[in-house]
């Protein structure tokens, strides 16, 4: 594998370098390799939700509780992750599902 500074069709965790797709794929102890994070302008962070399909077959649900570890660690506030389930592992889990639009139209409706 080679150091790429954009993706075309696969990509992988910069912790355990395997590819996002693959079951526990994200899980890592630590994360040294995290790109610095801007300190930004020391107005109140956003709020942040996550919308993502426990059988999504493209981004594993472990790369989405990366995001959300550090996201949280770096002070951003949470509103409940809306995680979908059933079906089965694989592309259609990772398309947009009728069942975040509403979840998601209150989430900005709140924020106006």
């Amino acid at each position: 594998m080679t150091s790429r500074t954009d993706v075309h069709g696969v990509g992988y965790d910069n912790e355990t370098r395997q590819i996002v797709s693959q079951p526990g794929a994200c899980h890592a102890g630590a994360y040294p390799k995290e790109k610095p994070w801007d300190r930004g302008s020391g107005r109140a962070k956003p709020t942040f939700r996550l919308f993502h399909h426990a059988n999504d077959g493209i981004l594993d649900v472990s790369c989405t509780e990366k995001l959300q570890t550090q996201l949280l660690r770096h002070g951003f506030p949470e509103e409940p992750a809306v995680r979908l389930g059933g079906g089965t592992r694989g592309l259609v889990s990772h398309l947009w599902q009728d069942a975040y639009n509403t979840p998601m139209i209150e989430f900005f409706s709140r924020r106006r």
